[in-house]
């Protein structure tokens, strides 16, 4: 093999990087506060795989806490692992499938330059960014991994002296790709299929020659199964025939529409949303006349494959590998660009063969020919790794990402509230409040929203009304463990701890692992003496959630309290270390400091309260913690 074409697997993980090094520092989004700081993740055990239809995720998810905890850029490491070696499985099953006899040397001499083509489109195009750049769709890239993995292994069976080593690792990726994620029930049809058309030609001969590798690809759905018929889980939650959020009438008749765009979007990919709120399709325009346009297509594409069944078989591989997410199961969001990731693996197939097929029509010489396909398939990859980046750059925080959306889909409920709610964690209760009331307009029974636009009116200490919305969104959602914690909160700030406590207690009753809660209650229970238990939850709090500079603050309160000042110390110290710039960290650790005879260090962290906030230069004074002058 000729050594540039031994540079391909690092061409693709080199522009691969160039387009989506940016994104490792990119916080955690939208679903990714539920999974990824979910307290199950904390520790390796087994209720990490339990509860769950995608055991490996979680499982993966866990093991990068376990390294990092909450630092970002492993989880993007882990992620963007998975992307390249998913478009390294691609780059050999196209490699391998256009070196057989069944092509034209013509096809077979160019089979690395093609497979190369197909792989940096699939791993480069700005449509697979939602399933790299957002950390809990790892689930999507993962399981498109080990199903690539299952084909390309079958292939390397069939043309190996010893083949069953390769049949076993077909059989394992299989059965993996079905712990990762349901979508991967179609892999053994895909594989048979490829088998009928690339293998052996014939669905009796495939079946004669390789039934038993077959048989066993098909048995890896018994633990697709067993996952399942827990019925506890997240698959049940958004998807099914008996779902509250979208009928199989609304979502069937969506998914013409939402297919159309998902192909738009692969040809032309601009105005990338992360959360569509596609609402289900009404009238002519939105079913029947997408309905058509989309069997047109398919007809189109079926009277194409006669006599060609490589073409029969990438549009079929489309069409099956969409099917799970975009058929007749209602899936309680109707679009997902993710869901795309692994069909667009046959798309771009396809694009590449079309091309390189039509090339002759131009009539150039062999020596152009490849000349013109090079410069072509090099100009698109570069225009989409520059399309790429330019989208990773929404990922760069959480309020960046939500502006886009609410742009680009100004109607969606969801992404106006979830705007409210980054720019509240950045503390712009002015900025949240305008953002939390528009999702109201749009809906006025969304309880996400009522529960920002709670927050932000507390924030503004306009306590009534962030209660009054509280209320509604408990009364919307009685489930609601944020909203009953942040009522507690409002509460507490207007020192009506008794009112607050059995707000914190239903929060933990829903949420019982709820960390801000136990923090919550811990403060009303050492502002009334119980100092035991408030230093049990305070314990959990942060055994929970260890980077949470409030509890080691209160904690340090409690210890303060307790006149236990050097504990105190340790508390505050460890505040003070997630939140240098807190003028109440350092005040409270000037006392404490004091409390052990450590006047110079106290008098230090005094300065710096009045340097971040001049405005406690009378309870300095008070506390005596500066030398008299």
């Amino acid at each position: 093999m000729p050594l540039v074409r031994r540079l391909h697997p690092l061409l693709i993980v080199a522009l691969t990087f160039i387009a989506y090094h940016a994104t490792f520092t990119a916080p955690f989004l939208f679903d990714d506060a539920q999974f990824v700081k979910g307290s199950t993740l904390h520790t390796l055990s087994w209720a990490v795989v339990q509860g769950t239809t995608r055991p490996l995720v979680q499982l993966s998810l866990a093991l990068n806490w376990a390294a990092g905890g909450a630092d970002v850029v492993g989880y993007h490491v882990v992620n963007f692992v998975v992307h390249v070696l998913a478009a390294l499985a691609l780059y050999g099953i196209v490699r391998r499938t256009l070196a057989s006899t069944r092509f034209t040397p013509r096809w077979r001499n160019v089979a690395p330059e093609l497979a190369l083509a197909t792989s940096l489109v699939f791993a480069v195009h700005p449509l697979q960014s939602e399933s790299v750049s957002y950390v809990i769709q790892r689930a999507e890239s993962l399981m498109g991994f080990f199903y690539l993995a299952t084909l390309y292994a079958v292939i390397r069976g069939v043309g190996a002296r010893r083949p069953w080593p390769w049949y076993a690792a077909a059989i394992t990726a299989c059965g993996l790709g079905m712990l990762t994620k349901p979508v991967m029930v179609t892999a053994p049809f895909i594989a048979l299929m490829y088998d009928r058309v690339f293998l052996a030609g014939s669905w009796a001969r495939a079946w004669r020659e390789r039934g038993a590798l077959h048989a066993a690809l098909f048995a890896t759905w018994l633990l697709l199964i067993l996952l399942l018929g827990g019925g506890a889980h997240e698959s049940a939650a958004t998807s099914g025939f008996a779902m509250r959020d979208v009928t199989w009438g609304e979502f069937v008749r969506s998914q013409p529409g939402v297919i159309l765009r998902y192909l738009q979007l692969v040809v032309w990919p601009h105005g990338l949303v992360l959360d569509y709120g596609w609402p289900p399709a009404v009238g002519t325009a939105a079913t029947v006349v997408p309905t058509l346009v989309l069997a047109a297509v398919g007809g189109g594409a079926a009277w194409a494959v006669r006599g060609v069944p490589a073409l029969g078989f990438l549009v079929a591989a489309f069409l099956v590998t969409l099917a799970p997410s975009s058929s007749v199961i209602p899936i309680r969001d109707l679009a997902f660009e993710h869901r795309m990731y692994l069909p667009l693996a046959a798309l771009a197939a396809l694009l590449v063969a079309a091309g390189w097929a039509l090339l002759p029509r131009a009539r150039l010489a062999a020596a152009s020919e490849r000349r013109v396909a090079a410069a072509v398939a090099a100009s698109v990859v570069v225009a989409l790794t520059l399309l790429t980046i330019d989208r990773n750059h929404d990922y760069r925080s959480s309020i960046a990402m939500w502006t886009d959306v609410t742009t680009k889909r100004p109607a969606n409920t969801r992404a106006w509230s979830n705007l409210a709610q980054a720019l509240m964690a950045e503390g712009r209760a002015d900025d949240a409040m305008p953002a939390a009331r528009t999702a109201l307009q749009l809906d006025p029974d969304f309880a996400d929203a009522h529960i920002h636009l709670g927050h932000a009116l507390a924030a503004r200490r306009e306590y009534t009304a962030a209660v009054r919305h509280y209320a509604d969104a408990v009364r919307l959602n009685p489930e609601s463990s944020e909203a009953q914690n942040n009522w507690g909160a409002a509460l507490a700030d207007q020192k009506r701890y008794a009112e607050a406590e059995p707000h914190y207690v239903e929060a933990l009753r829903l949420t019982p692992d709820y960390a801000e809660a136990m923090n919550n209650l811990a403060v009303v229970l050492m502002n009334r003496g119980e100092f035991d238990r408030a230093e049990a939850l305070y314990r959990d709090s942060l055994r929970l959630s260890s980077r949470n500079a409030e509890a080691y603050s209160n904690f340090g309160g409690l210890r303060t309290r307790q006149k236990r000042f050097a504990e105190a110390v340790q508390q505050y110290e460890q505040a003070l270390a997630l939140k240098p710039d807190s003028a109440e960290i350092h005040f409270n650790l000037a006392l404490a400091l004091a409390g052990v005879g450590r006047r110079d260090e106290a008098a230090a962290h005094a300065n710096d309260a009045l340097r971040l906030r001049p405005d406690l230069a009378a309870l300095v004074k008070q506390a005596g913690l500066l030398p008299a002058r």
